[in-house]
């Protein structure tokens, strides 16, 4: 039987050097760098040429055209008659933030954790580790990842040991990974070989080089935490064990990201931007003042990195909020579905943001995803394609509308834009292209001479 492709009618062309950068938007599912030719075969994908007409008018032969189909299919650039529409994704994974302690050893300026020296008591979390491994079991849901937090988590690292050696004694099929979000004020060798065994991710809160991090991340007495964090980021380097770095941006932070993203992507590491939130109904960020600076200052950092690229660095990783090209999705993350959030009281919430106000309770249920579900359903049907203008919006799948917590907070209401938005729309473009840049520049060192008579490349 023949078979009939065609091109998406929606598709995102970048010139990236000599090569072209393919991207379906409507599906997210990632990009591709090709050569010019690609452009030609995707014009003879109409829905009328069979494979085997397209084959003897590129002159190439069908199972080549075969392998090259596939790759685009598989990302979205095309498709074939009468087949079954892409559905967004869903994770098979439930995704817990387990706020282990109010304590911390910083006093950041715009915290909202109300500081003490609470700590979870170990019978109780033993109860919650076993309620999520049940849940998972009653979800059918194969991975569960559990992220410690706080406060400053890394203050009772004995606790968390008691919940990593209870959760992976239970006699269970399930994959449990861990992570932490520290401040990282507190990472020595014994820190870093505690981390190695246990495997566990680990993220730092870094919020600019020198005074740009000191003036909100400052110890009780005032001095700053930047030279400690430096030092623990470094020993982590050294040891060449992964660390991601968490920026929040501010008003107060701005102007010194082009420097902090100049160095990150020097050092190498995986560092990612977010945009300032609030929880506190009818009220806005500070930054959304500021949306024309913050576009600036941020292309800024993008020409940066792009500078590094041109150099040969594709070493580094960034994300800005919670954008992405690889994924179909219609929300951002999962929370009120598979992702929640459980504090040292035994609160629960959909994310570590909502436990100011949380909507249920350890032992209220045994099926703690049944639990949340069942109390946020508006939140989980607040979806991309469900209000306007965010269901029309080309990038829709990119940034999935952003927070819903922050657009809920802002406007009283889940079903609405982004007050981030003009940013999102005005970054995404540059975003896609430098992905595109790395993929070309990291498939040339990679492959050298041979990289030409390849004709694509994701």
């Amino acid at each position: 039987m023949d078979i009939y492709p065609i091109c998406s009618d929606q598709i995102i062309i970048q010139q990236v050097e000599d090569y072209f950068s393919f991207f379906s938007p409507l599906e997210n599912r990632g990009i591709i760098v090709a050569e010019h030719s690609i452009k030609r075969l995707l014009r003879l994908c109409n829905g009328e040429d069979s494979i085997k007409t397209i084959s003897d008018k590129m002159q190439m032969k069908s199972e080549a055209l075969i392998k090259i189909l596939s790759v685009l299919h598989s990302k979205g650039i095309i498709f074939y008659k009468d087949e079954a529409k892409y559905q967004c994704s869903t994770a098979d994974i439930l995704d817990c933030w387990f706020h282990v302690t109010n304590k911390c050893n910083l006093k950041c300026t715009y915290c909202y954790i109300h500081k003490s020296e609470a700590l979870i008591d170990t019978e109780l979390a033993k109860n919650i580790v076993q309620k999520l491994v049940d849940s998972c079991t009653i979800q059918n849901v194969r991975e569960l990842h559990v992220r410690f937090s706080g406060g400053e988590p890394l203050l009772c690292k004995e606790k968390i040991q008691q919940i990593i050696d209870y959760a992976d004694g239970i006699s269970t099929d399930l994959i449990i990974r861990y992570g932490i979000l520290t401040n990282g004020t507190l990472i020595d060798y014994d820190t870093f070989t505690w981390l190695k065994k246990n495997k566990i991710s680990i993220s730092i809160s870094l919020d600019g080089i020198g005074n740009f991090n000191d003036m909100t991340r400052c110890y009780p007495d005032g001095s700053g935490s930047y030279v400690d964090i430096i030092r623990s980021i470094d020993l982590l380097r050294t040891e060449k064990y992964p660390v991601g770095i968490m920026t929040t941006i501010t008003k107060g932070n701005l102007n010194g990201l082009p420097a902090l993203t100049k160095m990150l992507a020097e050092k190498r590491l995986m560092f990612r931007f977010s945009l300032e939130k609030t929880n506190r109904k009818g009220t806005f960020p500070e930054l959304c003042r500021y949306v024309d600076e913050l576009i600036d200052i941020l292309n800024q950092c993008l020409d940066i990195m792009e500078n590094q690229i041109d150099e040969g660095n594709v070493y580094f990783q960034f994300q800005f909020c919670d954008i992405q090209f690889k994924k179909t999705r219609a929300r951002i993350c999962n929370a009120g579905d598979k992702s929640l959030a459980v504090d040292h009281n035994g609160n629960l919430a959909v994310c570590g943001m909502g436990l100011v106000e949380p909507c249920g309770k350890i032992g209220d249920d045994d099926d703690l995803y049944s639990l949340i579900c069942s109390k946020n359903q508006e939140l989980i049907a607040s979806d991309v394609n469900s209000f306007e203008p965010c269901s029309s919006c080309v990038w829709k799948y990119s940034c999935a509308g952003g927070c819903p917590l922050l657009r809920n907070a802002c406007y009283g209401e889940y079903k609405s834009e982004s007050p981030y938005c003009m940013v999102f729309q005005s970054i995404i473009p540059r975003l896609l292209y430098l992905e595109s840049k790395k993929i070309l520049i990291y498939n040339k060192r990679k492959e050298g001479k041979i990289w030409k008579s390849l004709p694509i490349r994701n």
